[in-house]
């Protein structure tokens, strides 16, 4: 069909120049990868050379193009694993840690199996580690759960994010005998909140109470048997 009647194979030609933008990005030509690409670009938007162009840009530390770049990708083919981990990492470079989870998170639910993303996974959890463990020790109590939750998404089982949310969930309890009653109630009225029963297990747990610890997540995982975190506190529970 000519391009006169389907102006998408006017891109065709663009796949010559993005091959060959790649091969000088290999090769550490930058300028000459640029010069590439933007041709390519320059016959129209298309995924493949927005991503080539981002990977070119971020290799140069122009980040914001690059990050720009890489949205544009993700506008037209949002199905793409890689474009959301590419950009993970641009945010990252960035300090922009919450956006760049967000996007791992997202892309390596695409692809669990991707390099790119299991080299971005430990540098991102740390930093979120950090911001919750900040957020906490400012007192930040919804903040600093929020992150840990993030952090927890893509790490489901780091003993040391557990531990930590479980100390900022369980804060302002006391031990005191009157408090039990009232944390089975909240658990009773909210079945599927998983910090309300994180709380009463703290209070059971104090009491030396780990049988009916247990008897608490497995009733709640009867209903909620995605929360992985639940699983970790039963197991701990079932090992005292």
């Amino acid at each position: 069909v000519p391009v006169a009647q389907n102006g998408a194979h006017r891109l065709l030609s663009g796949y010559i120049d993005a091959d060959r933008a790649r091969v000088a990005l290999l090769n550490k030509d930058l300028d000459a990868a640029l010069a590439a690409i933007e041709r390519a670009c320059a016959l129209g938007p298309h995924s493949y050379f927005l991503a080539a162009r981002a990977d070119i840009l971020s290799a140069k530390g122009d980040l914001d193009q690059a990050l720009r770049d890489y949205t544009a990708a993700l506008d037209l083919r949002p199905d793409i694993a890689a474009l959301r981990i590419d950009r993970a990492g641009v945010l990252a470079d960035q300090g922009k840690w919450l956006d760049a989870a967000a996007d791992l998170l997202a892309g390596l639910r695409i692809d669990t199996s991707s390099q790119r993303g299991r080299r971005l996974l430990p540098r991102i959890f740390k930093a979120l580690e950090e911001l919750a463990d900040a957020a906490a020790a400012r007192g930040e109590r919804d903040e600093a759960l929020r992150i840990y939750d993030l952090a927890q998404a893509l790490y489901p089982f780091a003993r040391s994010v557990n531990h930590k949310r479980s100390i900022v969930v369980r804060a302002g309890l006391t031990g005191a005998p009157d408090e039990l009653p009232r944390l089975e109630q909240a658990a009773r009225e909210a079945p599927d909140d998983f910090d309300a029963h994180l709380r009463l297990d703290y209070a059971l747990a104090q009491r030396q109470d780990f049988e009916r610890v247990v008897a608490l997540w497995t009733e709640f995982l009867t209903r909620n048997p995605d929360v992985s975190a639940a699983y970790y506190e039963r197991g701990g529970a079932q090992q005292r």
